[in-house]
């Protein structure tokens, strides 16, 4: 009786025990990159009313790199590096790209060829300039913004190693998604 009050009272103890822990969250990191800057010298573009007539901005470029465990995501691609001239005109806009996104992320420990996922927010040249650097990377980018991408030679130079299908890496591709759900 008194080892059967006692094999009991050491499975109850076994069975109060806590559950393990579970595993620890995957490090999460963030770096802001200097993906250049837009000089923008009539803001009237940006307005339907006229309200910034004569008023001039810069606008800075950023891109991030987001680290999850050992996945890396990099979130837009900034000014093409090979600019005509170091400060291109396009019509009111004057732009300067960043130092080359490979070499502002060797200067944080991070090769290029280890970038998981290349974010595009939307497919203008500020935001893609650089993504063909990138080739083994799965691209995410919504579907209207890839339909146009694929529809402009210019864009379309920027993601040639994701609409050629010359990929370095079996698990590199496109991931297009829908940007919005239309009302019903």
């Amino acid at each position: 009786m008194k080892a059967a009050l006692i094999a009991g009272l050491g499975l109850s103890l076994t069975a109060m025990q806590s559950p393990p822990p579970l595993a620890s969250p995957a490090p999460l990191a963030l770096w802001r990159l200097d993906c250049g800057e837009i000089r923008v010298t009539n803001l009237d573009v940006f307005s339907d009313s006229y309200l910034y007539e004569g008023r001039q901005k810069t606008l800075t470029d950023s891109c991030y790199l987001i680290r999850h465990g050992n996945r890396f995501l990099l979130w837009d691609t900034g000014l093409p590096q090979a600019e005509p001239t170091p400060q291109a005109q396009s019509g009111p806009f004057r732009t300067r790209p960043g130092p080359p996104l490979r070499e502002q992320l060797a200067r944080i420990g991070v090769a290029s060829g280890q970038i998981t996922f290349v974010g595009i927010s939307h497919y203008h040249g500020d935001h893609t300039g650089q993504a063909a650097d990138f080739p083994g990377a799965t691209l995410l980018v919504g579907a209207e913004d890839w339909d146009s991408i694929r529809g402009e030679p210019p864009a379309a130079a920027r993601f040639r190693p994701w609409i050629s299908g010359d990929l370095r890496s079996r698990q590199s591709g496109v991931i297009a998604t829908c940007s919005a759900t239309a009302a019903s």
